[in-house]
């Protein structure tokens, strides 16, 4: 835990100097590349480590998805060990979370922060390894298709995300089906009946019924009855609830709207899905799109004093978070956990 800790306060320092040199990007790239070297050679650190070291191992027999196993094809010619893998799956996700940001938003150092900050998005990329290459590539593919209207750039990228991990389809499937529905300016009575309309489908467990529906590997996910805590649900609604009722100081454009929108939709997942904690992790190919309102809200107030408020109170919401999933982290058993951190060049 205090390895984490030593590790964000250099991060926040590192981001907070770049403040004063503006013109100059040297310490906000020294702590880009500290997030990529502590994330690419983290060793045993996160629950599905072990299991993606046995997909690279055993790389001519996976049945995984195409460019996750042809990567591991090209990468064994190199080295046999994982280690390789770890490191370059770490810095293309933060590279291209990196360029997706710097596309999105002027807000750079913050949104950047936040991403490191929110468990379910950078922490999870130690364990869930493809989703989070796919997400880092979706969330730059929807540049493309909100801002520039570019379907090809999207297109291209949509595919080579869904090649890494195929519940992509379920994320673009349901922007693209619902667009118009994306760029529609609700009330915020509207936001709330819909809240209440998600939270009575989770009742009657309609999430047991899409399910059923699934296949292959994916119908195992009804097996894995592990429930949101009632906490974080309560978080969540509440904080897309703070974004909507503040909208109108941040929601400038049709693309704002249609990020806000967005977040709505991730929440919405965790909602109707409480009961599937794996299936949840869908939710952050939608819920990612906060690292670009956030920030939008607080440099929206003409104060600077109002400005550093909010921007304290956001980085006191998400550090309280991720102290959170650390402190579950460590009340679970396993070898192979957040906490403590464990390095490559320690591993011995």
């Amino acid at each position: 835990m205090s390895f984490y800790a030593l590790y964000y306060m250099s991060i926040i320092f590192l981001l907070s100097i770049d403040y004063f040199f503006k013109n100059i990007k040297f310490f906000f790239y020294i702590a880009l590349s500290l997030v990529i070297v502590i994330s690419g050679t983290r060793y045993a650190t996160g629950y599905d480590f072990y299991n993606y070291h046995f997909f690279y191992i055993t790389y001519e027999n996976n049945i995984n998805e195409p460019l996750f196993n042809l990567s591991l094809y090209v990468l064994n010619i190199f080295s046999s060990d994982s280690q390789l893998m770890f490191f370059l799956y770490s810095f293309f996700t933060i590279i291209f979370v990196y360029i997706a940001i710097k596309k999105y938003t002027k807000y750079v150092k913050t949104s950047f922060l936040i991403y490191l900050l929110i468990p379910g998005l950078y922490l999870n990329t130690f364990s869930i390894v493809r989703q989070g290459i796919a997400e880092s590539i979706l969330f730059l593919a929807f540049f493309y298709f909100i801002y520039k209207k570019n379907y090809k750039s999207f297109f291209v990228l949509s595919c080579i995300a869904f090649l890494f991990h195929y519940p992509v389809i379920i994320a673009v499937s349901i922007i693209i089906i619902f667009y118009p529905l994306f760029k529609k300016q609700f009330s915020t009575t509207a936001y709330m009946i819909m809240i209440i309309i998600s939270i009575l489908l989770y009742k009657i467990n309609i999430a047991t019924i899409l399910l059923g529906l699934a296949v292959g590997k994916y119908a195992a996910y009804l097996d894995m009855i592990y429930s949101v805590s009632i906490t974080k649900l309560i978080i969540s609604n509440c904080f897309v609830i703070g974004l909507i009722l503040f909208k109108k100081r941040f929601v400038r454009s049709t693309e704002d709207n249609f990020l806000l929108n967005i977040v709505f939709i991730g929440t919405i997942m965790i909602n109707i899905f409480a009961d599937f904690t794996p299936v949840t992790r869908l939710s952050y190919y939608f819920l990612i799109f906060q690292i670009i309102l956030v920030p939008k809200l607080i440099y929206s107030f003409k104060s600077n004093n109002n400005k550093f408020l909010f921007l304290v109170l956001f980085v006191f919401y998400y550090s309280a978070m991720f102290s959170n999933a650390l402190i579950t982290d460590m009340s679970q058993e396993g070898d192979s956990n957040m906490v403590p951190y464990k390095s490559y060049f320690f591993k011995d």
